[in-house]
């Protein structure tokens, strides 16, 4: 059996957000198929590597998941294994003091059950091993129960690779993930005040969607650069429309008129696409096609497709890892997601400095 890394053996290791890995020896087997998976997508994960049969647990375990760089926990959950598990237990017991203290998320994956039967298995396998006269899988239970029964995200794992999915969904969401930086010198940013540094990434805080009371500033990727332009996307998919429907671009257009060194915006590009999935770990730069909440509440369909624009402008459907699908369903009757394109040129943004400073 191959032992999964972590994301300690990246590159600039140091700096990089993970989520806390808490599972169950007697799992192991499922739970390192899952994890050899997540890393290979750019999932930034730790875990207890010499976790043994008895699940023994010491300090260094506790200072792995308080650390300010680690950004949730996943757990691995199933009923034999999990109900026995003592450290498992202390686990949660401090994933649940920081839940109080910052914003800190928990996923339960259920290896062996859905949702709601897993804590009420849970719960009676606690009860069954005389729980009523022991005072530590009463709380066990409790604990258990307070962690998880209100959590919308959660993750089945009756398939490998879709587990490792919907997990790298949630590390892309926390930016727990791997970075690969282009190779952009940073003077191209000295006269954009809204580019920040996060990790190696550079992201670009610019536009609010939807103009409405709870709208949020939109933050965008840099994925790409060609001669004097910077190409930048979404970090999310901003809404779920139908085929020509252009209120996304349209607002984020009317909110960048004023801004000369604007090239574009526009619905995300197949050639883009194309471009970046050809760098070498191109696939984690540009990253999932991951709606945010405002988008995911306009999503009219469970399958989540979303539109890309050919060179020709036709529309083709996209899934959420960037791959073409051939959908059989008329275009008209399917509403996906927008994921968003903006190009600027870095020459333009240094000439109006110039004019500002003459």
């Amino acid at each position: 059996m191959v032992i999964p890394k972590t994301y300690l053996e990246r590159d600039g290791k140091k700096n990089q957000k993970y989520f806390f890995i808490s599972y169950s020896h007697g799992d192991k087997e499922i739970v390192y198929h899952v994890l050899s998976e997540l890393y290979e997508k750019g999932g930034n994960f730790w875990y207890d590597i010499e976790l043994s049969p008895g699940d023994c647990w010491d300090e260094k375990v506790a200072e792995h998941i308080r650390n300010e760089n680690c950004v949730g926990a996943i757990f691995f959950i199933s009923i034999k294994n999990t109900s026995t598990s003592a450290a498992m237990y202390e686990e949660v017991e401090i994933v649940n003091e920081l839940s109080r203290k910052r914003k800190f998320t928990s996923i339960p994956v259920y290896i062996d059950y859905f949702k709601d039967d897993v804590l009420k298995q849970l719960q009676l396998a606690l009860i069954s091993n005389n729980s009523v006269e022991n005072e530590l899988n009463m709380k066990m239970a409790a604990a258990y129960t307070n962690l998880f029964s209100s959590r919308k995200i959660y993750v089945l794992c009756s398939e490998v690779k879709y587990a490792a999915d919907q997990l790298y969904e949630s590390c892309i969401r926390c930016e727990a993930t791997e970075f690969n930086p282009l190779n952009i010198k940073e003077e191209n940013f000295q006269f954009l005040s809204n580019v920040s540094k996060v990790d190696s990434s550079h992201i670009l805080k610019d536009g609010i969607y939807p103009q409405t009371e709870d709208g949020l500033p939109v933050e965008w990727k840099l994925v790409y650069k060609e001669s004097e332009n910077l190409y930048f996307v979404s970090k999310y998919c901003l809404d779920f429309v139908p085929k020509g429907d252009k209120r996304c671009e349209n607002s984020l257009a009317n909110q960048f008129s004023g801004k000369p060194y604007i090239e574009k915006v526009g619905l995300i590009k197949r050639s883009l696409i194309e471009k970046v999935l050809a760098i070498k770990n191109g696939e984690q730069l540009l990253g999932y096609n991951v709606p945010t909440d405002y988008a995911d509440s306009m999503r009219e369909q469970q399958l989540k497709l979303f539109w890309v624009e050919n060179d020709d402008e036709t529309l083709s459907l996209f899934n959420m890892q960037n791959k073409e699908i051939k959908s059989k369903l008329p275009f008209s009757d399917i509403n996906a997601g927008v994921r968003l394109m903006l190009i600027i040129n870095d020459k333009k943004v240094a000439l109006q400095e110039e004019e500002k400073n003459a």
